[in-house]
């Protein structure tokens, strides 16, 4: 059996106001999985400003995606960059459970070099690539 493609993934959320204490999580819900060795590394960042929020941490495993966000401003944002692998078929999909205060938090994802992008929303999603 071949192994599915692996794409780079950035997840963007932007803050639409002030806010303390707030957490973001993506589950995989399917075979998938978020990558992390030498080759492919994760990072966070600032997304749309000139600083990174405070944190209070941030953690990828296999399946999962977590931060805690200790402050975020209006117009601030994050970015986290990671690497998945994704199902093979006719069209490579990831299947995601997106977790933030919707409203709050408007959240992205574009995967790098495809041209595919859109918008997470709360709860259940998927990403075509193709």
């Amino acid at each position: 059996m071949a192994n599915p493609p692996v794409y780079q993934i950035a997840f963007q959320f932007l803050f639409n106001q002030n806010f303390d204490n707030q957490k973001v999580l993506i589950d995989i819900q399917d075979s998938n999985s978020f990558l992390m060795n030498d080759n492919y590394t994760a990072q966070l960042a600032a997304y749309a400003s000139n600083s990174t929020p405070p944190l209070l941490n941030f953690s990828l495993s296999g399946k999962q995606l977590y931060f805690n966000i200790d402050q975020g401003l209006i117009r601030e944002g994050m970015q986290a960059v990671v690497w998945s692998s994704f199902s093979a078929g006719a069209q490579p999909s990831l299947q995601l459970n997106a977790q933030f205060q919707g409203g709050l938090i408007t959240a992205s994802y574009s995967v790098q070099g495809t041209g595919t992008s859109g918008v997470l929303a709360y709860g259940a999603n998927t990403i075509k690539v193709g």
